[in-house]
């Protein structure tokens, strides 16, 4: 059985990012305004490449628990964790990790992120999700240090979406 979580999205961030798509097309159509279209249309072309790319980075964004592994879906790219790769799950905190533009690219909200830690010891790689109800995914004190794997502690929590298979 799969269970499925959305992402948490700040709408603060949602309107900064919105403005700073829309912007090269504000700015298109004022260059048009001006009499200068070929700026203009090279600002149109700009911005149609941000929106694609954008799109098929971050869009769709959903977390998946699995009973094999979880699974980070965003757009085009998708990477999977197997349970016994995951050595611990935190609460993120992005302004004293020094790692914003990390948190930004899997998950789209800086106060309620999650850090998963899954790798080899020496060198582990971490992975930033900000699902919309944390509690759920991680459990009451975390998968990792109750010793339950995280599908478990995800089907503790109330009524989560669950994927037909």
């Amino acid at each position: 059985m799969t269970i499925v979580f959305r992402p948490k999205v700040d709408r603060w961030l949602a309107a900064l990012l919105v403005g700073a798509f829309l912007s090269p097309w504000m700015l298109a159509g004022w260059l048009t305004y001006r009499g200068d279209e070929e700026i203009a249309l090279v600002l149109v072309l700009v911005g149609g490449m941000d929106l694609f790319l954008a799109r098929a980075l971050l869009w769709p964004m959903r977390y998946e628990v699995t009973p094999e592994a979880v699974v980070v879906r965003s757009g085009l790219v998708r990477l999977r964790v197997p349970y016994g790769r995951i050595q611990r799950i935190v609460a993120h905190h992005p302004l004293r990790d020094l790692s914003l533009l990390r948190a930004l690219s899997l998950g789209l909200s800086l106060r309620e992120a999650l850090r998963i830690e899954y790798g080899r010891m020496r060198r582990p790689s971490w992975l930033v999700i900000a699902p919309r109800r944390r509690g759920r995914l991680s459990g009451s004190g975390g998968p990792a240090r109750s010793g339950t794997p995280p599908h478990r502690a995800a089907r503790a929590g109330a009524h989560p979406k669950r994927k037909r298979a």
